[in-house]
């Protein structure tokens, strides 16, 4: 019965949502999926650190998520719709309620006799009825989808209209600002880059690579189809909202808005918890958008953002929670007799409490440290000695605690090195 009303739901806010658009541009809703491109909400302009040659993704407006919990149904449907017009140059079907919900009950139907088959406890967690049919888009579902026949086929290397598809499929599972991919999932996600990246397109052959991209509290999907002009990349996101080059502020600005219209239609207001979480999701989106053209463009590799995200683990904290200075005022901080006078403490704190984090990074392999990295790295190392040395010389640095402070130099010294 639940369920049935979350249809219900579905129906009548896509109704209304068709009559606004009707009333506010017929000639719009005329052109809707035409193609794959006719529908943009954005293009997306790149140019940073991570993508120094610039590139652009298009967002793409794809049928609006109504009822919670569905965004990994809805970012799945999306991927096999753009997938499946781009190799047989047909219109996708991304607005129509009827084939997405027919896609939700056919996925369901599979899970559920998967469970069964396998044996799985019915009675316990994410292979209960309500798990299926009103829980969350769980990662456990997806590896199980992919050995669906819809799946199968559309991944698969075809020729259609005398043009060969090669195709590739992955996913990336991103929160916070890192990679939580397990490090064998991202070894194979990075052998596929680099075969996306060394078989030349012609014009009749051309390479796509879908992903389901899991960020933080909600799923996207994203594509890249590489031919003879060069290679483009589709954002799909459920929530078709136009928030890719959104600053944290405008963020908060749209979340505290939403918060009132929450409260007007008798719903209860997001506390903090979810104010950050939503942010920090759109955050991640944001990014993770960027490191993926980043990567399918051979600008910069994966196990390079992952070293580069680890040596932050200790880096940042010794600048926003031990010394509280941002990078700019780091890099102007002259190491003399009065600011280690002023900074000793922290420093020495800093370098107890992330001693461990340091031997695990330096035991790592690591590669491609940006150069603002290097430089914080140098300037803390710089900073480190000259405070172990005026400790020393203070006789305030003793026993164990000096023992360990030189030992988290040594194992910085080792870094250095590498760099």
């Amino acid at each position: 019965m639940e369920h049935n009303c979350s249809h219900i739901k579905e129906l009548v806010l896509n109704l209304v949502y068709g009559v606004e658009n009707f009333y506010s541009g017929q000639q719009r809703i005329k052109q809707i999926d035409t193609s794959l491109e006719n529908n943009i909400i954005r293009e997306v302009d790149i140019l940073n650190e991570y993508v120094p040659q610039r590139q652009t993704y298009l967002h793409i407006e794809v049928h609006k998520q109504h009822v919670p919990n569905l965004c990994g149904y809805h970012a799945s449907f999306n991927l096999l719709q753009g997938i499946n017009a781009l190799k047989q140059k047909k219109t996708p079907e991304f607005q129509n309620m009827v084939a997405f919900w027919s896609y939700v009950r056919q996925i369901q139907n599979f899970l559920r006799e998967y469970s069964r088959k396998s044996r799985k406890d019915l009675t316990a967690w994410p292979w209960r009825e309500e798990d299926l049919n009103h829980g969350d888009f769980e990662r456990t579902y997806l590896q199980v989808m992919i050995n669906h026949q819809i799946f199968k086929n559309t991944f698969a290397d075809e020729i259609f209209n005398n043009i060969k598809y090669t195709v590739f499929y992955d996913d990336v599972f991103f929160q916070y600002g890192n990679i939580v991919n397990g490090s064998y999932e991202k070894e194979a996600l990075q052998a596929k880059i680099d075969k996306f990246l060394s078989i030349k397109a012609t014009p009749n052959h051309h390479i796509l690579f879908g992903l389901m991209l899991g960020v933080t509290n909600h799923w996207v999907s994203f594509i890249a189809l590489k031919n003879e002009y060069g290679t483009k990349f589709y954002l799909m996101d459920s929530r078709n909202r136009d928030y890719m080059k959104w600053n944290e502020q405008e963020m908060l600005e749209f979340l505290n808005q939403e918060n009132i219209e929450r409260q007007k239609r008798g719903q209860p207001k997001w506390n903090q918890f979810y104010l950050d979480l939503y942010t920090q999701g759109m955050k991640d989106i944001q990014l993770l958008n960027i490191l993926i053209v980043s990567w399918l463009t051979g600008q910069t590799k994966i196990d390079s953002y992952c070293s580069n995200q680890r040596i932050s683990v200790f880096l940042n904290p010794l600048l926003q929670d031990f010394i509280q200075m941002n990078t700019q005022e780091f890099f102007k901080l002259q190491i003399n007799n009065q600011s280690i006078a002023e900074l000793n403490q922290g420093v020495i704190m800093w370098a107890d409490q992330y001693r461990e984090t340091i031997y695990h990074f330096v035991s790592s392999q690591f590669k491609d440290i940006t150069q603002q990295n290097k430089n914080v790295f140098l300037k803390a190392y710089q900073l480190l000695e000259a405070c172990i040395s005026y400790q020393i010389q203070k006789k305030e640095l003793t026993g164990q605690y000096q023992q360990r402070s030189l030992s988290c130099l040594k194992m910085l010294e080792k870094i250095k090195t590498r760099l």
